[in-house]
């Protein structure tokens, strides 16, 4: 299984080594979700950031990531008032997002097993 690099920055506020271990230790999680064959490299780049909205709402907590698996891009952006609410709902959002995309991948090449199959049944005469 590979393992993904991840690269962590801050937006508006110094992140702390707790924060980091946190945000580091959930998207390594992301890992169990990612079939084996992908070689080619796993990058993930996130972003935590804290906003300022107005007096009524007060701050806002941004936590984005960008994955890269073999060059396929997924990108999710959350905003919670908690800055670990919000790291935990990128995760639970970027794991939805992977397995979609990877039951999408299973799916097609099953289909395209069947058409092949199929063809060569046809081919030999037999039903």
């Amino acid at each position: 299984m590979s393992e993904i690099n991840i690269s962590i920055k801050g937006r508006n506020m110094k992140l702390t080594e707790a924060v980091e271990d946190y945000a580091i230790k959930k998207v390594k999680t992301l890992e169990k979700h990612i079939s084996a064959d992908e070689e080619a490299g796993i990058f993930a780049q996130v972003e935590l950031g804290k906003e300022v909205r107005d007096q009524i709402s007060g701050d806002v907590f941004v936590a984005t990531i960008d994955l890269d698996i073999a060059g396929e891009v997924h990108h999710v952006e959350v905003e919670q008032g908690d800055l670990y609410a919000a790291i935990d709902e990128m995760k639970d959002e970027m794991t939805r997002v992977v397995r979609t995309s990877q039951e999408k991948k299973r799916d097609l090449f099953r289909r395209g097993s069947l058409k092949i199959k199929e063809m060569l049944r046809g081919l030999s005469g037999k039903d």
